[in-house]
């Protein structure tokens, strides 16, 4: 995987798709790319950011998420800003019974379809410039709608698997400890 963007400073799991292999050639560089949320952006890494060509930003997060993590960035001074919240409320509903990995990605693909259509058309027909798909972690619903676009023009299984194996990789360390530390001030509240 050919990555042609340097990670924006405070980013953990940012990445460009591009160079995959896909029915009839290859993703072109520069036109997907997934990350973890833009909250944690340096203003370093706001530069660099402004340097990848993305013009479109679609947030997965819920309303929830967003809310927690003011201050946050205003991500609408990058690029155009689309909130396309899945899972809402199911933060609250994980309270009594958390679900495993399996019935989270069915509970995406059920109830999300609408929402991974949009993006899907947003890169294939209206963006000009790099889309980025992001929620906290860019790894669940990130993982799932990159997944998604991926299948559907052709990249190999094996490699949307190796795709996804590197959202573990990056997640590991300082993200995992700075989320931990987040959680703990939530709890504390």
């Amino acid at each position: 995987m050919a990555l042609t963007a340097e990670v924006p400073e405070g980013l953990s799991n940012f990445r460009d798709v591009g160079g995959l292999p896909a029915s009839g050639g290859s993703i072109r560089a520069g036109r997907l790319f997934r990350s973890d949320a833009l909250v944690a952006l340096t203003p370093i890494g706001i530069d660099q950011f402004r340097q990848t060509g993305i013009s479109t930003i679609f947030d997965l997060r819920s309303r929830v998420e967003v809310e927690q993590t003011q201050p946050m960035l205003d991500e609408s001074t990058l690029a155009d800003y689309v909130s396309l919240p899945l899972l809402e409320g199911a933060v609250h509903d994980t309270v009594t019974q958390v679900p495993t990995l399996t019935e989270l990605y069915r509970d995406l693909i059920d109830e999300a379809g609408e929402s991974f259509a949009r993006i899907g058309e947003w890169v294939a027909l209206r963006s000009s410039g790099g889309v980025l798909v992001h929620c906290t972690a860019g790894k669940d619903r990130t993982g799932v709608a990159i997944a998604l676009l991926l299948d559907a023009v052709g990249v190999p299984r094996e490699r949307i698997i190796a795709d996804y194996v590197i959202s573990a990789e990056n997640l590991a360390g300082a993200w995992s400890a700075m989320m931990l530390g987040r959680c703990e001030g939530w709890a504390s509240r």
